[in-house]
């Protein structure tokens, strides 16, 4: 589970650099806008690792 946890600090870290970017060029900035796909990468991968580690939870118990 190392793993998913540096996924969430890293998820942590990228979502602090969005609010401050945001709050210093505006929502509409390219810089904010590249933040923002940026989290949503890592927000997916983050998704998709819980998804297969519930999965294989989920086989074990079968």
């Amino acid at each position: 589970m190392k793993g998913a946890n540096e996924l969430l600090k890293h998820i942590e870290r990228v979502r602090r650099e969005l609010n401050e970017q945001a709050l210093r060029f505006g929502l509409q900035s390219h810089t904010v806008l590249e933040k923002s796909r940026e989290l949503d990468q890592l927000l997916n991968a983050y998704q998709s690792a819980e998804s297969g580690e519930n999965m294989d939870l989920s086989r074990r118990s079968l």
